[in-house]
């Protein structure tokens, strides 16, 4: 039986603050209901900065064990943005954005030229 690679998620809160959090618990719960009919997964990680945010990206990258990354919690000029661009991850951006502002929080992401 083949695997699907997993969907990585960092969450950057205190993991007191992830256990009150209705909107991620309801979002990765149903993540994994699609993921599974596909015997995929999602790999969630919690990291207390935006250091250890990129280091954790930087390490899934590298070890080329995630299909690909779900961005949450957009903010501007976001420097998570260019980063998974430049890592070559394959990134969903989560919420909402306006676009016609320009790239000032992201850019659409795609693989290859």
């Amino acid at each position: 039986m083949h695997h699907a690679l997993p969907i990585g998620i960092v969450l950057r809160r205190s993991l007191r603050m992830l256990g009150i959090e209705p909107f991620y618990a309801g979002f990765i719960a149903g993540m994994e209901d699609v993921l599974a009919e596909h015997e995929g997964s999602v790999w969630l990680q919690v990291a207390p900065s935006m250091e250890k945010e990129l280091e954790c990206y930087e390490r899934w990258a590298a070890s080329g064990q995630i299909a690909g990354v779900v961005l949450g919690d957009l903010v501007e000029e976001d420097q998570r943005v260019e980063s998974l661009h430049d890592l070559g991850a394959p990134t969903v951006m989560l919420g909402e954005r306006d676009w016609s502002a320009g790239p000032r929080c992201g850019r659409r992401l795609h693989r290859g030229g």
